[in-house]
């Protein structure tokens, strides 16, 4: 089995991707996977109303940043396809990896998730060399996300408090589920703009 393989089999990489390329620089503690897609592939979009299977229209050249290799830094490099739908509008084909950051791949979102429970951010971005705004991006977006799938029907009796964030007279107000013990919304303030 290439190398190549190897790595297709280990990341779960499957039709119409492929590796193309593994590039390992020990001096820069970097490995490089590069993927591409099969000639002639179609890709499935949905969304605005249109759906079906479509063939590249162009590409656009994408990065990421995947999880360690041992200790070496591991990114993905792939043409990703734009589609043209019947609408006449372009769209961009997120790969199966794609995380909700910008350049991050989702395995890597999960373990900065997962580190993030038990950890402050700047040890966090320390330990995964990137930034704490980058990470504090990541927190972010899967907070968004999880709190869009959020039903809160069921909500019956709520608590509200406020705390301060930092010296001086910052707050942020906390909203509990007092039923089950559970923050359902923070927002900036403390006055009535902030409960309405």
């Amino acid at each position: 089995m290439d190398i190549e393989r190897i790595f297709e089999v280990a990341l779960h990489i499957q039709e119409p991707w492929f590796i193309s390329n593994v590039a390992f620089d020990a001096s820069r503690k970097r490995l490089d996977l590069r993927l591409d897609f099969r000639k002639g592939s179609t890709f499935k979009y949905e969304g605005n109303g249109v759906s079906g299977e479509y063939k590249a229209y162009d590409t656009i050249e994408k990065e990421w940043r995947h999880l360690n290799f041992f200790e070496h830094e591991c990114y993905l490099t792939a043409r990703v396809p734009r589609i043209k739908t019947p609408d006449d509008k372009t769209h961009l084909i997120q790969p199966p990896w794609n995380g909700l950051q910008n350049g991050f791949t989702l395995l890597f979102e999960a373990f900065v998730l997962q580190l993030s429970k038990g950890m402050p951010v700047h040890l966090v971005g320390a330990l995964v060399h990137t930034s704490d705004h980058k990470v504090w991006s990541i927190l972010d977006k899967y907070t968004e996300k999880a709190r869009q799938n959020c039903d809160y029907s069921t909500v019956t009796e709520i608590g509200m408090d406020e705390t301060s964030i930092a010296k001086g007279h910052e707050y942020i107000s906390l909203f509990v589920d007092l039923k089950r013990k559970k923050a359902i919304f923070v927002a900036d303030g403390k006055d009535s703009t902030t409960v309405k």
